[in-house]
C-alpha cells in the first residue's frame, strides 16, 4: 500500500440517506488514500435503547446485541455504496491493495481485540463512535465523523441560536462538553494518540478536501 494514507469514515445515522451521493462523488475524483466505510449503529441501536430502558437490560448484554446491528448496517452500506463487506484486518488490507473501498464486519475485529471490555460499555457513552476510534488506531488511519452538523458547537445548535461554532479542539476539551460524538471519544483519542476530524457528511466535497490535505469547513480534533 505504501505511504499511502488510510481513512476511516463513521457514518451518522442522518448521513445514511447520502452515502449513494458520498460514493458517486468520490469515486468521480482523484486522490490518493484508501476509504474504509464505518457503519453506525443508527435506528437499530436506538431500538436497543429503548429495550434497555424497558427491560433492564445490562450494559455488556446491550453492547453485543449493538455490534450485531453495527454487522447488519455493514451490509446495507456494502450494497448503497456499493463496496464489498470484509471480516478482519487482513482482508481490509487487500482490498486496500487493490484500491479499492471496502465496509466490514465490526464485532467480529472488536471481539477478537476483547474491546471494549477496559471501557464503560453503557450504549450512550461507548457507541459506534467509540468503536470507531479503536479501528483507526489498528490501522493507523486517520479518522472522519461524517455528521449532520458541521461540527462541534459550544452549545446544541438546534436548541441554542447563539452556539459558537468550533473550528479546534483539543480532545481534553471535548471532556463534559456538549458534543455530536460520543462521551468515550474523546478518551480513545488522546490515549491512541489519533486526531479526527467531525464533518458535515451531506457535502462531500469536505472530505475530499480532507484526503487531499486542505482545511475544509468542519471541526479539526487534536489528540495533544
Amino acid at each position: 500500500m505504501g505511504s499511502e494514507k488510510i481513512y476511516v469514515l463513521k457514518i451518522g445515522e442522518k448521513i445514511l440517506p447520502h452515502i449513494k451521493k458520498i460514493s458517486s462523488f468520490l469515486k468521480s475524483q482523484r486522490f490518493t488514500g484508501h476509504i474504509l466505510i464505518f457503519p453506525g449503529g443508527w435506528e437499530g441501536a436506538n431500538l436497543i435503547r429503548k429495550y434497555k430502558k424497558k427491560w433492564k437490560i445490562k450494559d455488556t448484554t446491550t453492547h453485543y446485541m449493538a455490534l450485531s446491528v453495527l454487522d447488519m448496517n455493514a451490509y446495507l452500506i456494502g450494497e448503497l455504496w456499493p463496496c464489498k463487506v470484509v471480516s478482519n484486518i487482513r482482508e481490509i488490507r487487500k482490498c486496500f491493495r487493490a484500491h479499492k473501498v471496502c465496509t466490514f464486519l465490526p464485532s467480529v475485529i472488536l471481539k477478537r481485540y476483547d474491546f471494549p471490555q477496559k471501557y464503560d460499555v453503557d450504549i450512550d457513552k461507548f457507541s459506534s463512535d467509540s468503536s470507531a476510534c479503536f479501528v483507526a488506531y489498528l490501522l493507523r488511519g486517520e479518522l472522519i465523523f461524517l455528521k449532520d452538523v458541521d461540527g462541534l458547537f459550544s452549545f446544541d445548535p438546534r436548541k441554542n441560536i447563539h452556539a459558537r461554532f468550533i473550528e479546534y479542539s483539543r480532545a481534553d476539551d471535548l471532556i463534559g462538553r456538549f458534543s455530536c460524538i460520543d462521551s468515550t471519544v474523546a478518551l480513545l483519542l488522546k490515549k491512541y494518540k489519533l486526531n479526527a476530524w467531525i464533518v458535515n457528511g451531506m457535502y462531500p466535497q469536505r472530505i475530499l478536501k480532507i484526503i487531499r490535505g486542505y482545511r475544509p469547513k468542519g471541526t479539526y480534533i487534536s489528540c495533544e
